[in-house]
Protein backbone atom coordinates (compact mmCIF):
# COMPACT_ATOMS: atom_id res chain seq x y z
CA UNK A 1 0.00 0.00 0.00
CA UNK A 2 2.95 2.24 0.85
CA UNK A 3 4.57 1.50 -2.44
CA UNK A 4 1.42 2.62 -4.44
CA UNK A 5 0.83 5.46 -2.37
CA UNK A 6 4.74 6.29 -3.35
CA UNK A 7 4.15 5.40 -6.61
CA UNK A 8 1.32 7.37 -6.97
CA UNK A 9 2.73 10.24 -5.67
CA UNK A 10 5.14 10.43 -8.10
CA UNK A 11 3.11 10.08 -11.35
CA UNK A 12 1.22 12.97 -9.75
CA UNK A 13 4.05 15.15 -9.13
CA UNK A 14 5.29 14.27 -12.78
CA UNK A 15 2.25 15.08 -14.16
CA UNK A 16 1.62 18.59 -12.47
CA UNK A 17 5.09 19.18 -13.47
CA UNK A 18 4.31 19.28 -16.76
CA UNK A 19 1.59 21.03 -16.74
CA UNK A 20 3.19 23.98 -15.36
CA UNK A 21 6.18 23.60 -17.96
CA UNK A 22 3.78 23.77 -20.34
CA UNK A 23 1.51 26.44 -19.53
CA UNK A 24 2.88 29.53 -16.71
CA UNK A 25 4.53 31.89 -17.76
CA UNK A 26 8.11 31.88 -18.59
CA UNK A 27 10.93 34.77 -18.02
CA UNK A 28 12.93 35.03 -21.05
CA UNK A 29 11.85 34.42 -24.56
CA UNK A 30 11.85 30.90 -25.86
CA UNK A 31 13.04 29.34 -28.93
CA UNK A 32 11.26 27.86 -31.54
CA UNK A 33 10.96 26.39 -35.00
CA UNK A 34 7.18 26.68 -35.18
CA UNK A 35 4.97 28.58 -33.16
CA UNK A 36 3.43 31.43 -31.51
CA UNK A 37 5.27 33.50 -28.68
CA UNK A 38 3.10 36.43 -27.03
CA UNK A 39 4.87 38.45 -24.48
CA UNK A 40 2.65 40.30 -22.08
CA UNK A 41 3.93 42.06 -18.76
CA UNK A 42 6.97 40.81 -18.96
CA UNK A 43 5.88 37.36 -19.07
CA UNK A 44 6.37 34.65 -22.15
CA UNK A 45 3.82 32.26 -23.01
CA UNK A 46 4.84 29.41 -25.59
CA UNK A 47 2.12 28.42 -28.03
CA UNK A 48 3.08 25.14 -30.25
CA UNK A 49 1.07 24.24 -33.25
CA UNK A 50 -0.25 20.98 -31.58
CA UNK A 51 -1.67 23.07 -28.36
CA UNK A 52 -5.09 24.45 -27.75
CA UNK A 53 -5.03 28.09 -28.39
CA UNK A 54 -2.54 27.80 -31.67
CA UNK A 55 -4.99 27.61 -34.45
CA UNK A 56 -6.79 30.73 -33.32
CA UNK A 57 -3.87 32.89 -32.41
CA UNK A 58 -1.83 32.06 -35.97
CA UNK A 59 -5.51 32.73 -37.58
CA UNK A 60 -5.32 36.09 -35.98
CA UNK A 61 -1.70 36.70 -36.98
CA UNK A 62 -2.02 35.60 -40.45
CA UNK A 63 -4.80 37.98 -41.25
CA UNK A 64 -3.15 41.46 -39.90
CA UNK A 65 0.24 39.68 -42.22
CA UNK A 66 -2.03 39.29 -45.05
CA UNK A 67 -3.46 42.94 -44.33
CA UNK A 68 -0.25 44.84 -44.31
CA UNK A 69 -0.60 47.74 -46.56
CA UNK A 70 2.77 49.85 -46.63
CA UNK A 71 6.07 49.27 -45.62
CA UNK A 72 8.27 52.27 -43.70
CA UNK A 73 11.93 53.26 -44.32
CA UNK A 74 13.04 52.45 -41.30
CA UNK A 75 16.64 50.19 -40.96
CA UNK A 76 16.35 48.29 -38.62
CA UNK A 77 18.67 45.19 -37.59
CA UNK A 78 17.83 42.07 -35.88
CA UNK A 79 19.43 42.76 -32.44
CA UNK A 80 17.80 46.04 -32.36
CA UNK A 81 14.27 44.06 -32.85
CA UNK A 82 15.58 42.13 -30.10
CA UNK A 83 15.94 44.77 -27.78
CA UNK A 84 12.29 46.65 -28.59
CA UNK A 85 10.82 42.57 -28.01
CA UNK A 86 12.24 42.93 -24.56
CA UNK A 87 10.46 46.37 -23.32
CA UNK A 88 7.37 45.72 -25.52
CA UNK A 89 4.06 43.38 -25.31
CA UNK A 90 4.15 41.55 -28.57
CA UNK A 91 2.64 38.41 -30.29
CA UNK A 92 5.36 36.57 -32.27
CA UNK A 93 4.67 33.95 -34.87
CA UNK A 94 7.27 31.84 -36.10
CA UNK A 95 7.28 29.10 -39.04
CA UNK A 96 9.16 25.98 -39.79
CA UNK A 97 10.92 27.79 -42.72
CA UNK A 98 10.77 30.55 -44.67
CA UNK A 99 7.53 31.42 -46.63
CA UNK A 100 6.43 34.07 -48.93
CA UNK A 101 3.57 35.69 -48.22
CA UNK A 102 0.88 38.01 -50.31
CA UNK A 103 -0.36 41.29 -49.44
CA UNK A 104 -2.52 43.58 -49.74
CA UNK A 105 0.42 45.82 -50.11
CA UNK A 106 0.56 46.23 -54.42
CA UNK A 107 4.39 46.63 -54.99
CA UNK A 108 5.56 43.97 -52.71
CA UNK A 109 2.82 41.73 -54.54
CA UNK A 110 4.39 42.41 -57.72
CA UNK A 111 7.63 42.18 -56.67
CA UNK A 112 6.65 38.10 -55.36
CA UNK A 113 5.46 38.96 -51.78
CA UNK A 114 7.19 39.33 -48.58
CA UNK A 115 9.96 36.91 -47.86
CA UNK A 116 10.05 35.60 -43.46
CA UNK A 117 10.81 33.35 -40.81
CA UNK A 118 8.84 34.91 -38.70
CA UNK A 119 6.59 37.76 -37.80
CA UNK A 120 5.83 40.42 -34.69
CA UNK A 121 2.94 41.98 -33.90
CA UNK A 122 3.37 45.14 -31.21
CA UNK A 123 0.63 45.28 -28.97
CA UNK A 124 2.35 48.16 -27.35
CA UNK A 125 5.31 50.84 -27.11
CA UNK A 126 6.38 53.24 -29.46
CA UNK A 127 5.85 50.57 -32.64
CA UNK A 128 2.55 49.92 -31.26
CA UNK A 129 0.27 48.37 -34.04
CA UNK A 130 3.53 47.77 -36.32
CA UNK A 131 4.20 44.49 -37.74
CA UNK A 132 8.27 43.64 -38.37
CA UNK A 133 9.16 40.63 -39.82
CA UNK A 134 12.23 38.97 -40.30
CA UNK A 135 14.52 36.19 -42.08
CA UNK A 136 18.04 35.20 -41.77
CA UNK A 137 19.16 38.90 -40.11
CA UNK A 138 16.83 40.98 -42.39
CA UNK A 139 14.19 42.52 -40.83
CA UNK A 140 11.15 44.90 -42.17
CA UNK A 141 8.82 46.88 -40.93
CA UNK A 142 5.62 46.95 -42.25
CA UNK A 143 1.70 49.22 -41.50
CA UNK A 144 -1.44 47.24 -41.63
CA UNK A 145 -4.94 48.42 -42.51
CA UNK A 146 -6.46 45.83 -40.03
CA UNK A 147 -6.81 46.56 -36.40
CA UNK A 148 -4.84 44.81 -33.38
CA UNK A 149 -8.02 44.64 -31.23
CA UNK A 150 -9.16 40.81 -32.25
CA UNK A 151 -5.52 39.66 -31.73
CA UNK A 152 -5.40 41.61 -28.06
CA UNK A 153 -8.88 39.84 -27.44
CA UNK A 154 -7.81 35.95 -28.10
CA UNK A 155 -4.31 37.30 -26.72
CA UNK A 156 -6.33 38.23 -23.08
CA UNK A 157 -8.58 34.77 -23.55
CA UNK A 158 -5.55 32.56 -23.65
CA UNK A 159 -3.43 34.28 -21.20
CA UNK A 160 -6.66 33.59 -18.50
CA UNK A 161 -7.31 30.03 -19.69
Amino acid sequence: MKREFLVMSVVALALLSSFFILFMPLNEPPKMKQGVVIHINNNYYKILPNEEGYDKLSEECMNILKSINGQYKLAITLDELNSIKSRENYVEIVFPENITLTTNYESVNKAGGIKLKGAVLMLSGEYKGKIFTYRDRVVGVWSSDQSFDRLRGTVETFIQQ
